[in-house]
């Protein structure tokens, strides 16, 4: 989705790895014959928590999920758009479920989640594109609503030392 979903995934994932959790979050261990499901079932139970936000971690509140601005411009031949929202809001992620997680060993994290439904909202579009000969355009408010939403998100894991210190690094 963008950099902020990459980063709550990442704080989830290595908060199952914390000493010290915030009350109800699971701890899993890497070298557990079921660590997957023990990850999926910790990410889970996050959601409440992430939901309201963490000001302690840093991590506002995901729902709604919140963009100043999202920009799209993709392509120039005989399919292309280029798209602005403003104010753009996801909301109904609370009612979301993890499907699925693996991590293979921190060189690689993969997680899929389904929503029932979700609404986005942007206070104000501006889009204009074509496909094939027939324009697109258009602006004003915007609300989309996304059924049985489905996604999945692959992170690269690596490692970086500073300071004689090793840090996961995720791309």
């Amino acid at each position: 989705m963008n950099n902020y979903a990459l980063l709550v995934l990442a704080a989830l994932a290595c908060a199952s790895y914390a000493k010290k959790f915030p009350d109800g979050w699971i701890a899993c261990k890497m070298d557990d014959p079921k660590h997957n499901e023990c990850m999926r079932g910790a990410i889970q139970r996050t959601l409440p928590d992430l939901v309201k936000g963490m000001p302690q971690f840093g991590i506002k509140t995901i729902d709604p999920l919140t963009f100043k601005q999202i920009v799209i411009k993709q392509g120039n031949g005989p399919i292309s758009l280029d798209l602005t929202l403003d104010d753009f809001d996801i909301l109904g992620i609370h009612t979301g479920n993890v499907d699925r997680v693996l991590n293979n060993k921190w060189k690689s994290f993969v997680a899929n989640v389904s929503v029932p439904k979700l609404t986005a909202t942007a206070k104000h579009y501006k889009m204009d594109g074509k496909m094939l000969v027939l324009p697109i355009k258009g602006e004003g408010k915007a609300k989309l609503g996304l059924d049985d939403f489905k996604a999945g998100f692959v992170v690269d894991v690596g490692e970086e030392t500073k300071g004689g210190k090793t840090y996961y690094k995720m791309t």
